[in-house]
């Protein structure tokens, strides 16, 4: 599973939980040609393909990374993600990546996007932002269940719950990867906030403290290395090691 693998699943249980509930009572990267200045050798480290080894506790598989015309494209054996990156002019990045699915309940979708300071601010420790919004439009039928009617505004069938994010710059630590020592900035993200748009003021309190847990497995570290790319991700129980195997 990738950074944007165990995003999605986390995603996907938070409104899946969201329909129980209710029931019951990481597009393609930015243009290639933008400038991706300080954070581009922290990203990938050439203009083509690189392939990274990949080991989690469970799994060991292979990632690949290609800059292509539309933009930057990752993929493994688990699967192509699409992940939308976009560099500012103060060296800050903004990542993107979004989802949908329906069922027989409604239309989901969630969008995903963090605001990281420059490798350079997170190695004094800055902060950075980011938000998941998980939006659900019920099916007529659903919106009439008695539980859905207690919970929702009176006429409403569509749900938001957005989660707040802080993130924060962990320095720089020392890694062995390949065989070699490589120096890595990192950072943390973890809940702040949480906002429910259309739910009923006496049932907000109750229903915000039932998805709280969820938005907040979104809790990652990460880190990321000049020249490798990222090398660390621990996401929840999950964690991962990334090895820059080679570019073309």
């Amino acid at each position: 599973m990738t950074r944007l693998g165990a995003l999605a699943l986390t995603l996907c249980t938070t409104l899946s939980l969201t329909a129980a509930l209710l029931v019951a009572g990481g597009p393609q990267a930015q243009a290639a040609k933008a400038s991706y200045a300080p954070w581009k050798s922290y990203l990938w480290p050439a203009s083509g393909t690189c392939q990274y080894d990949v080991v989690t506790p469970s799994d060991h598989f292979t990632e690949t990374k290609e800059l292509q015309r539309s933009g930057l494209v990752v993929s493994s054996t688990q699967g192509t993600y699409d992940e939308r990156f976009r560099a500012k002019k103060d060296g800050s990045l903004v990542y993107t990546t979004r989802m949908r699915f329906s069922s027989s309940f409604g239309r989901y979708t969630s969008a995903f996007t963090a605001h990281y300071p420059s490798p350079s601010a997170l190695a004094r420790h800055k902060r950075g932002s980011a938000t998941v919004v998980n939006k659900l439009v019920l099916t007529k039928k659903a919106a009439k269940d008695p539980s859905v009617r207690k919970l929702l505004k009176k006429g409403s069938r569509t749900l938001v719950i957005t989660g707040r994010y802080r993130i924060t710059g962990l320095g720089t630590r020392a890694f062995t990867v390949g065989g070699a020592s490589v120096t890595a900035v990192g950072a943390k993200t973890e809940l702040k906030h949480v906002k429910l748009t259309n739910v009923r003021a006496k049932r907000k309190r109750a229903y915000a403290a039932s998805v709280r847990p969820s938005l907040a497995a979104i809790r990652s570290s990460e880190w990321w290395a000049p020249g490798v790319g990222e090398v660390s991700f621990e996401y929840a129980a999950y964690s991962s090691t990334h090895t820059l195997v080679s570019c073309s």
